[in-house]
């Protein structure tokens, strides 16, 4: 025995128990045969007077029996295609990661386990093919990530297409620049690239002038600033991308203006960027295929009117985010099914009524309105809810003027005269998320109107409400008035789901609503 180990006996398997390998049929017949022995053997040990006991023998038994067993574990007969899938799903890729190609990071540590992982692990490709380059923020200001690892990263990847992430800081490291020629000569693998330009050099920009007939594969490209840098890039940096379809130029941690370059817009079904009001409207005319957009503006961007460019008719779009009420009012999207209009819905009434003249009824499910509101407001809100018979979800941040009662009221369902059916606004409503209450004069009106509402949207063949989220204040009068509707709500109507949320939940809850299309 040594270190505490008792000393094993003799196997006829050796090869199992210095390996992961799994046993064959009748190996593993054997090898419970073989524990079936030494257990009857330990138990006459066991059985013995403790005078005649050998303490060595029986702990050697008993480690052989215990060694042979872990021959038998299920682990080991896991096929290594299921590992393979297993290990691909330690690798995502990630927007932000930690220190990238460390040796504690995925897909490298797979390999120092045993010998069935690293080779399952080499024999795969596409464990190796997303590589995020990442310098550490603190000191030392040196890469987790060699050139040789990269080039090894590069060489097991084979031939699949590669998932490129890049933080690029700029200056005179050599070793970012060295790791980016490394990466533009495998640019015609690229399925994704990424760019995060922690500074104000951009000449990673520049250097993707080199690969603009070398990206084929390319389908989503990614260019994020962390400052506002109003700049343009190259004329023609991605000409050679037919395979092109995502732009993503700005994302939840940072609304910095995007940077501008050339993109063939025909060809592109998502964007996400911080663009003026002349730019968005210019995209939208460029890009016909969209599906998905998130477009917003920032104070440091100057904002140009544009002219008046007629209507841009974007068939495909479903799912559309913007804070600009203008640019709404200068498309047509027929087949949108989810909207978020940060800002006011002065101009926006058109955009609904051309989205319901063009088919036979709007098909928008989702609509989240954040700030804005204008005195006219419940008017015109009132009226673009009568064109979305389809609405599954109404989200508002504040309330449509000073009478939330007139609001309570006009959102209250009535059976039709067969009764078979509901009249009124938006009836196929399950969500509503609103401000609680706002003015206390009319608060015991505006409670009852808003029961009423809720009562009239739980009654058979009218509507299938289920959540109610309301955005209160932390303080105790706010607070036990909505504990005692809480209370109200679960007597009254079962199977309404009614958490309050305070403005840090709310502010959540309304930025996940602005870019969950791409997180």
């Amino acid at each position: 025995m040594k270190f505490g180990v008792p000393t094993a006996l003799p196997s006829p398997w050796p090869h199992l128990l210095e390996s992961n390998d799994a046993p064959n049929e009748v190996e593993i017949t054997s090898i419970r045969q073989f524990i079936l022995e030494h257990q009857a053997r330990l138990e006459i040990l066991d059985n013995q007077a403790p005078a005649t006991l050998s303490s060595s023998s029986r702990d050697a038994l008993a480690y052989s029996i215990q060694r042979h067993r872990s021959i038998l574990s299920a682990v080991r007969r896991v096929p290594p295609e299921l590992w393979s899938e297993i290990f691909e799903l330690l690798t995502p890729f990630t927007r932000y990661v930690g220190p990238a190609h460390a040796v504690d990071s995925p897909p490298w540590p797979l390999t120092f386990i045993c010998r069935s992982w690293r080779d399952t692990a080499l024999l795969n490709p596409f464990l190796w093919c997303t590589i995020n380059i990442v310098r550490p923020t603190q000191l030392p200001l040196v890469y987790t990530h060699p050139l040789s690892s990269i080039e090894t990263q590069l060489h097991r990847s084979a031939k699949v297409p590669l998932k490129v992430s890049v933080d690029w800081w700029g200056g005179e490291d050599a070793a970012e620049e060295s790791l980016l020629d490394l990466l533009i000569l495998h640019s015609s693998r690229w399925r994704t690239f990424q760019a995060r330009i922690m500074g104000r050099d951009i000449g990673i920009l520049g250097r993707l002038q080199g690969v603009r007939t070398h990206i084929p594969q390319l389908r989503k490209f990614s260019c994020i600033s962390r400052t506002n840098l109003c700049y343009t890039t190259p004329e023609h940096a991605l000409t050679g991308a037919p395979s092109l379809r995502e732009i993503i130029l700005a994302d939840a941690t940072s609304h910095c203006a995007s940077p501008r370059f050339y993109v063939p817009w025909a060809q592109i079904t998502r964007c996400q960027g911080v663009f003026d009001t002349r730019v968005q409207l210019e995209i939208m005319f460029a890009a016909p295929n969209l599906v998905q957009c998130t477009m917003s503006s920032t104070s440091a961007l100057v904002q140009v009117p544009p002219p008046d460019m007629g209507i841009a008719v974007l068939p495909h779009l479903r799912r559309l985010c913007l804070d600009e009420d203008f640019v709404l009012n200068h498309i047509s999207a027929p087949a949108l099914e989810e909207l978020r209009l940060e800002g006011p819905l002065d101009l926006a009434l058109p955009f609904f009524q051309r989205s319901a003249s063009s088919s036979e009824s709007c098909p928008l499910t989702k609509l989240v309105l954040d700030q804005g509101w204008t005195d006219d407001a419940p008017c015109i809100i009132l009226q673009v809810l009568k064109l979305l018979p389809a609405l599954e979800l109404l989200m508002m941040d504040r309330f449509p003027g000073t009478e939330p009662q007139g609001f309570w009221n006009a959102m209250t369902l009535s059976e039709s005269e067969s009764g078979t059916d509901c009249k009124g606004l938006c009836p196929n409503l399950t969500s509503i998320a609103c401000p609680w209450l706002r003015d206390d004069a009319s608060e015991t009106l505006t409670i009852e109107a808003f029961f009423t509402m809720l009562r009239s949207r739980r009654r058979r063949h009218c509507g299938g409400l289920k959540s109610v989220r309301l955005l209160t204040f932390p303080c105790y009068k706010y607070i036990a008035r909505f504990e005692e509707a809480q209370q109200r709500l679960a007597e009254e109507l079962v199977g309404i789901h009614l958490p309050f949320l305070f403005h840090a939940q709310w502010d959540e809850t309304m930025e996940r609503c602005r870019f969950d299309y791409y997180e």
